[in-house]
């Protein structure tokens, strides 16, 4: 799945210290670690701010090669200070977000098909760029900049090459005005919008309604006066679906209250309510609409979509960054494992000539979905078919095969195309590691033991208690001692425990 993202990177200055954010780029960096391939479209400045942003893009994992380095304007800051527990934004200055610029290939690739032939046309290229999409995802901040509001102008004309498009209001105060709202719904299949903020869209009128553009001040003024007023949600969103019947769907976050889908035919799904400890909710709107997107175009059921995008929401909720960066999120991690893994064997030659490869062969009969992914593993095998298209890919719900519910994104199962003959060195962990299993004791230590799942073929090293290399137990013992430092695989080993 491919989504164009729009929109503003910025610095988050809480007191003395920075963070990186931006509500585009927040939802790039989430989508990546649902298993989206993501395109971003923004601009930075040639300036250290500027540097840093494009070293957390690459720590993320999201893409930078749409994102612009002007020389012009300093790469976004925003002042982030908390009224009543809710995050208010400072966002005065011209900044490079104001000014992103249509690249000149939206996709990387020389040429693309379009309509069965190739084309080096530029206009065909974009077109037929966009059309490889599966969404476009914008908001309204950047939309502020006279530069930036063509661009994404330019890049919503192909909006019918997609599924969807998704419109998080993201609403800034000063940064407003009811002619972009109702342009920008209009573009939109999904619209996302707060609880604080739909009040708003309550008297949001065409522009040919109310041509006149109010100044800051009365935005400012607008804004407050509906986000308190004790409005019926319910009604709100039928209105809104009967003015624009582009829409179909509008999702409402309400914070400690969970969140609810509207869908044309009044149909409304809610979510349970959150359970988490908050440190800061910065992001939590942005996280929320990368897992709902990302499972939606996956196919899941909305109930499915809304409870993924709650536990990724609240998972943010825990954490001062808008885009907490597990360790195992980090593609040179596995790297180093992969590294240091190929250097060791369960004996000193491949085990697989003990059994004929009988765990590469066999065929459950029950279950040949193949074998799971750890959290972030799957980066640095999609990389791998860079080089070689050896994997077929699946994807499953942590629900429905009971996993932890800190796995959030998508679990992973890959299944060799040509077993037993793979590229060893690409090798997935669990290939690795078996048969030798992590427990943590009593005492919280951890403890390596045979494999005690019941298999659909026989190891002869646990049938008959062979000796494991020292090497390789050693090496298992390190590997595994850096992934629970992972929450999620840590959530995985004690359920196992």
């Amino acid at each position: 799945m491919k989504l164009t993202v729009f929109g503003e990177i910025l610095w988050d200055v809480f007191d003395q210290e920075k963070k990186i954010g931006g509500a585009p780029f927040n939802f790039a960096a989430h989508a990546v670690r649902q298993g989206a391939d993501v395109r971003l479209i923004s601009a930075v400045g040639q300036d250290e701010l500027g540097d840093e942003a494009l070293r957390a893009c690459k720590q993320l994992n999201v893409p930078t090669d749409a994102i612009a380095r002007l020389a012009n304007y300093p790469t976004g800051k925003c002042q982030v200070t908390l009224e009543d527990g809710m995050p208010v934004y400072d966002l005065s200055g011209d900044y490079a977000y104001d000014h992103i610029p249509l690249p000149a290939d939206l996709f990387p690739s020389n040429t693309l098909p379009v309509h069965g032939h190739e084309t080096n046309d530029p206009q065909d290229k974009r077109d037929a760029a966009v059309k490889e999409s599966s969404a476009i995802y914008f908001g309204t901040l950047a939309q502020r900049g006279k530069e930036s509001r063509e661009t994404l102008q330019s890049i919503l004309s192909k909006k019918d090459l997609v599924d969807e498009v998704f419109f998080d209001i993201n609403i800034r105060r000063h940064y407003y005005d009811d002619a972009l709202i109702d342009e920008s719904i209009r573009a939109a299949t999904i619209l996302k919008v707060s609880r604080e903020e739909i009040g708003v869209l309550a008297d949001v009128k065409k522009p040919e309604d109310d041509p006149a553009k109010a100044d800051g001040a009365s935005q400012k003024t607008h804004l407050q006066k509906h986000s308190k007023r004790p409005s019926n949600l319910n009604t709100i969103c039928k209105r809104l679906l009967e003015k624009y019947d582009n829409l179909k769907m509008i999702l409402v976050t309400m914070d400690s209250d969970g969140a609810f889908v509207y869908e044309r035919g009044d149909k409304i799904t809610k979510s349970k309510r959150p359970s988490c400890e908050v440190v800061s909710t910065v992001g939590a709107g942005d996280a929320f609409s990368a897992a709902f997107l990302v499972s939606y175009l996956n196919g899941q059921k909305i109930s499915d979509c809304l409870r993924r995008a709650i536990a990724l929401a609240s998972q943010v909720c825990e954490h001062v960054e808008a885009v907490p960066l597990f360790p195992m999120d980090d593609i040179r991690k596995w790297k180093a494992i992969y590294r240091l893994l190929n250097h060791v064997e369960t004996e000193v030659f491949d085990c697989g000539t003990l059994c004929g490869s009988a765990c590469c062969v066999c065929k459950d009969a029950t279950n040949d979905v193949g074998i799971y992914l750890f959290p972030g593993e799957h980066l640095l095998l999609r990389e791998s078919e860079k080089e070689q298209d050896w994997l077929t890919w699946e994807e499953q719900d942590q629900k429905d095969i009971g996993f932890p519910e800190s796995w959030t994104a998508p679990v992973y199962f890959v299944n060799c195309k040509t077993p037993p003959v793979c590229p060893r060195s690409w090798r997935p962990l669990q290939c690795r590691t078996f048969p030798l299993k992590p427990v943590i004791d009593e005492n919280g230590v951890l403890e390596l033991i045979w494999e005690d799942e019941q298999l659909p073929y026989t190891c002869p090293i646990i049938e008959q208690n062979m000796p494991i290399h020292d090497d390789f137990y050693k090496a298992t013992y390190t590997v595994w001692m850096h992934l629970l430092r992972d929450p999620r695989i840590m959530d995985l080993v004690l359920s196992w425990s």
